[in-house]
């Protein structure tokens, strides 16, 4: 995990990542994902309504993971509907390859096609 924090930090991204429920939720969810990613919980969804994430068959929050540029534009999100699915770190160390700056660094992490 240093190696994909150190990787999105010289790419001058970061990551957040956003699910339904309170704050403990939010805690349970970061020791779940890498320590540099940001974890919010939104209970008055003002994020899931920044992001288009919706309420699904009436009773499910999507939830989502962005990488965010220095200048705090999403410029990848995923958005998921099943517990679990929005954090595809693969998906997103991906992401930041396309957004052409991987000439910043030059060894980007593992499993990073």
């Amino acid at each position: 995990m240093a190696h994909q924090a150190e990787f999105l930090r010289a790419q001058g991204v970061s990551v957040a990542v956003v699910g339904p429920g309170s704050q403990d939720d939010a805690r349970h969810v970061a020791e779940r994902v890498p320590p540099t990613f940001a974890v919010i919980a939104d209970p008055e969804r003002r994020v899931y309504a920044a992001w288009g994430l919706e309420r699904r068959w009436g009773v499910i929050q999507q939830s989502g993971t962005a990488v965010i540029d220095e200048h705090g534009v999403v410029r990848h999100l995923t958005r998921a509907t099943g517990p679990g699915h929005a954090l595809d770190l693969r998906a997103v160390l991906g992401a930041v390859r396309s957004m052409g700056r991987a000439d910043t660094h030059p060894d980007p992490p593992p499993g990073v096609d």
